[in-house]
């Protein structure tokens, strides 16, 4: 997240990503070779799907049940709704 929203940094070169992933203690070759595999391209696809059809359309997206809550500025309000909801 850091890489791409705050450095502006490109999240589709492996090169990029390598040190990051073995920083906070993966193996990067594994992850990124994952990461092109067809099998979790099919798996995004999908959730791709589901996430129009659920209505989202920026991100971060939160959902509670089915309300939706848009923006980091809404984590806070997403929390206290599902603190709510477990009343």
């Amino acid at each position: 997240m850091e890489l791409n929203y705050v450095l502006d940094g490109d999240i589709n070169q492996p090169d990029r990503l390598a040190p990051i992933l073995a920083e906070l203690g993966l193996v990067a070759s594994d992850i990124l070779e994952q990461a092109k595999s067809e099998s979790t391209k099919a798996f995004l696809r999908e959730q791709t799907e589901t996430a129009t059809r659920k209505g989202v359309f920026g991100a971060p997206t939160f959902f509670v049940g089915t309300e939706m809550f848009w923006g980091n500025d809404r984590l806070d309000d997403a929390l206290q709704f599902a603190s709510e909801q477990r009343k």
